[in-house]
């Protein structure tokens, strides 16, 4: 595989191999494909708005972008990557932002270079998103307990929120860019989903107690929706029935990591900590595949825009490419 020289002048250290395989899955086989060579647990996987593009962050402190049609190295860039860093893209795919402990950097997908800095919490920062119309990232830290508003273009800190707000583990955006959920998931948080008006900033609202940790929450593409993990549960929430919760379902003997929403709409996957992944039926709320390539924690998942794929990355060093075309 050939490796190219990112324009900040730092030769990627990373060869990465590809290895295909088929495995059974009821009545199905499921490609997947590994890629290999990264020196570090797997803590973030991205893929760019056209599908070109796959970013990932390794622990070995590193971000690697790789061409997916070819499976080429495009740049690897330092890092430190841990397993509470985040990563979010632009609707574009311009820019990505990427956290590593109280800091968040903004990258260029297609070179690399370094954008910005944004340097304003005291703790880790446990998750970010960014606007809909990419002109807003907003950052929460469950350590210093405080959400922090940035312009995106020139980076400036917008707004400091310390009031109302929870040890919180996740965040996103509505795709209307109205308003944004986080969710509480540290010990001795309040369990709670809260929303936040995105033109003042304001609290809107606070969703009942949860009964575990909410470790992940994220919208379906027409924002009728909103999924969650919370404790070792998939759970959804009807925003147009006043947010009814009209799923609870277990999805694992052990906490989740992560849960994605297939860009159609379809299809919800989750990520966690035995190493499985689950992918759900959203229209029959059940269960129709587990994926078990992974050996360790599934740190994180994403699906391609398309819909067909799905990408995951493990304390295994692995990441995974999985087809589901099938489905």
């Amino acid at each position: 595989m050939g490796i190219q020289i990112s324009p900040l002048g730092i030769s990627p250290s990373i060869a990465l191999e590809n290895e295909t395989t088929l495995i059974a899955q009821s009545s199905s086989q499921i490609e997947v494909t590994n890629i290999k060579g990264f020196k570090g647990v797997i803590s973030i996987v991205g893929v760019s708005p056209d599908g070109n593009t796959l970013i990932v962050g390794s622990n070995d402190g590193k971000i690697t972008a790789i061409n997916i049609e070819d499976s080429e190295t495009i740049y690897s860039i330092p890092v430190k990557a841990n397993p509470y860093s985040k990563i979010a893209l632009t609707s574009d795919g311009e820019l990505f932002a990427v956290s590593e402990k109280n800091s968040v950097f903004v990258d260029e997908t297609e070179t690399g270079e370094r954008i910005k800095a944004l340097r304003a919490h005291t703790g880790n920062i446990g998750s970010l998103t960014i606007s809909p119309d990419d002109r807003t990232l907003v950052s929460v830290s469950g350590q210093d307990l405080t959400l922090k508003i940035w312009d995106l273009d020139s980076g400036d800190l917008l707004e400091d929120i310390g009031d109302d707000v929870d040890s919180i583990s996740t965040i996103a955006f509505h795709p209307n860019g109205n308003f944004f959920a986080t969710g509480a998931g540290g010990i001795g948080s309040d369990k709670t989903i809260k929303y936040w008006d995105a033109e003042n900033y304001d609290l809107l609202k606070t969703l009942p107690k949860q009964f575990g940790f909410i470790y992940d929450l994220t919208f379906d593409s027409q924002g009728d929706k909103m999924i969650g993990a919370v404790s070792n549960y998939v759970k959804i929430w009807d925003l147009k029935r006043n947010n009814r919760e009209i799923m609870s379902l277990k999805a694992s003997p052990l906490e989740l990591n992560k849960v994605a929403i297939s860009p159609d709409n379809r299809l919800i996957a989750t990520a966690n900590r035995e190493g499985k992944i689950k992918i759900i039926d959203v229209r029959r709320k059940r269960i129709i595949a587990t994926l078990t390539g992974h050996q360790g924690w599934v740190q994180t998942i994403t699906f391609s825009p398309d819909s067909k794929t799905l990408y995951s990355g493990a304390e295994d060093k692995l990441v995974q490419v999985w087809d589901l075309s099938g489905f």
